[in-house]
C-alpha cells in the first residue's frame, strides 16, 4: 500500500511546497490578481528546488543560494506592481509571491512547522484583512481632485485653508499653470459627508474656475 512514508524525502517536500504554493494563490486567483494558482506554486516549487540543490551543493554554506532566491523573487514581484495616473497596485500579490517563495524555502529545510504556520497566517491576513479594509474604507474615502483656479483672485494658501475647515486631510501632488490660471492636484481624505460639503463649496466658489475628482 502507497503512504507518504514511501516516498523520498526530497520528493515529499517538492510536492508540499507545490501545495501549500497553490493553497496560496488560490486566495489570490479568487480576486483575480496577476499571480495565481500556478504562478504562485510556481514560486513555492523554484524555491523549494533551489533550497534542496543548496543543500547538496554547498552544505556549509546553503545561504549564498537561499539570498539569491530572495533577490529573484524581488524581480518577479516587482513585475506584479503597476501605477495608474496616482495609485499603486499589485503590491499585495507582490507580497504574496515573496511569502511564497519564504514558504518553499522553509519546506526545502524540511521546517514543516514554519511553512504550515506562514501559510496560514498569510491567508488569514489576505481574506479577513480584505474585509477590514472595506470597513475603514468605509469612514474614510481618498479622492484625487483637480482643482483649476484664477491665480489673481485667490492663491494656493487660501483655498488650502478653506479645504482644512472641513476637517479632511489632503496630500499636495502637483501644479501647473497656464494663462492666469492654475491647477492643483490633491489626495484628499475624509469621509465622504465632508468630501461632498467640500465639493459643494468647490462649485459655488467664484475663484475656483473648475474641479473634478
Amino acid at each position: 500500500m502507497f503512504t507518504l512514508d514511501s516516498l523520498p524525502e526530497d520528493l515529499l517536500r517538492i510536492l508540499v511546497s507545490v501545495i501549500l504554493g497553490a493553497l496560496l494563490g488560490v486566495e489570490r486567483e479568487y480576486r483575480g490578481k496577476a499571480a495565481g494558482i500556478k504562478t504562485i506554486a510556481m514560486i513555492s516549487l523554484g524555491a523549494c528546488i533551489f533550497t534542496l540543490v543548496s543543500q547538496k551543493i554547498s552544505a556549509n554554506s546553503p545561504d549564498r543560494i537561499a539570498a539569491n532566491i530572495v533577490t529573484g523573487v524581488g524581480f518577479l514581484g516587482g513585475g506584479v506592481i503597476f501605477k495608474e495616473g496616482f495609485n499603486v497596485t499589485g503590491l499585495t500579490t507582490a507580497a504574496s509571491i515573496w511569502i511564497s517563495a519564504a514558504i518553499g524555502m522553509a519546506v526545502g529545510h524540511r521546517d514543516y512547522v514554519v511553512a504550515f504556520s506562514a501559510l496560514g497566517l498569510s491567508i488569514f491576513v489576505l481574506s479577513t484583512f480584505e474585509y477590514l479594509r472595506d470597513v475603514i474604507e468605509f469612514f474614510r474615502e481618498s479622492r484625487t481632485y483637480r482643482i483649476s483656479f484664477f491665480v489673481e483672485l485667490i492663491s494656493r494658501e487660501e483655498i488650502e485653508n478653506s479645504i482644512r475647515e472641513f476637517s479632511v486631510k489632503f496630500r499636495f501632488l502637483k501644479i501647473s499653470r497656464s494663462e492666469g490660471v492654475a491647477e492643483m492636484v490633491y489626495e484628499i481624505y475624509g469621509n465622504e459627508k465632508r468630501l461632498n460639503e467640500l465639493n459643494e463649496w468647490l462649485v459655488t466658489h467664484p475663484q475656483v474656475k473648475s474641479f473634478d475628482f
